[in-house]
C-alpha cells in the first residue's frame, strides 16, 4: 500500500503553495494507493496548484486519487488542480478512479469555488471522483470550471 506521495496527514491545509510532480506507488502485494500529491482526512486549498501527481498500483486494487485524496471536508478557492493521473494494473477487479480528486463517502462538506479541474486521467472520474452518491447532493461549485479530463 501506499498513501500521500507528497502530504499525508490528518488535515491539509494550503495557501500559495503549489504541490507538484509528487507520487504515491504501490509496487508489490495487495492493497491501495491513495493520493499521489495529498492524502487526508480534510483539505482545504486557497490560491494554491496541485499538479503533475501521480498515485500508481502494480499489484493492487485500489488506486484513487492522482491528486488529492480526501475522506473528510473538502474546500478549494481559487485552486488548481491540473494534470494528475490514478494508473492501476488494469483489469476488471483494478479500476483507477479520481484522476484529479478522489472524494470517499461520508456526509462531510464539499465546497469548490473560482478553482480550474482540467486534464487529469483516470479510469473513472478523470477531474472528480465521488464515491458516495451522497456526496453530489452537498456538493456546492461556484464559479469553477472542469477542463477535459480523461476517462
Amino acid at each position: 500500500s501506499a498513501t500521500g506521495g507528497g502530504i499525508s496527514a490528518h488535515d491539509v491545509f494550503m495557501t500559495d503553495s503549489t504541490l507538484a510532480d509528487s507520487s504515491a506507488v504501490a509496487v508489490s502485494g495487495s492493497g491501495y494507493a491513495r493520493g499521489g500529491g495529498v492524502a487526508a482526512t480534510d483539505v482545504a486549498l486557497e490560491r494554491s496548484t496541485v499538479s503533475g501527481n501521480l498515485v500508481k498500483n502494480y499489484f493492487g486494487d485500489y488506486t484513487e486519487g492522482g491528486g488529492i485524496y480526501v475522506s473528510g471536508d473538502l474546500t478549494l478557492d481559487s485552486s488548481s488542480i491540473s494534470d494528475n493521473t490514478a494508473t492501476g494494473p488494469g483489469g476488471s477487479d483494478s479500476v483507477s478512479t479520481g484522476g484529479g480528486i478522489y472524494r470517499s463517502e461520508g456526509p462531510e462538506a464539499i465546497l469548490i469555488e473560482n478553482t480550474t479541474i482540467d486534464h487529469n486521467q483516470a479510469d473513472k472520474g478523470g477531474g472528480l471522483y465521488f464515491q458516495a452518491p451522497q456526496a453530489l447532493a452537498v456538493a456546492g461549485v461556484a464559479q469553477g470550471t472542469i477542463r477535459p479530463s480523461t476517462i
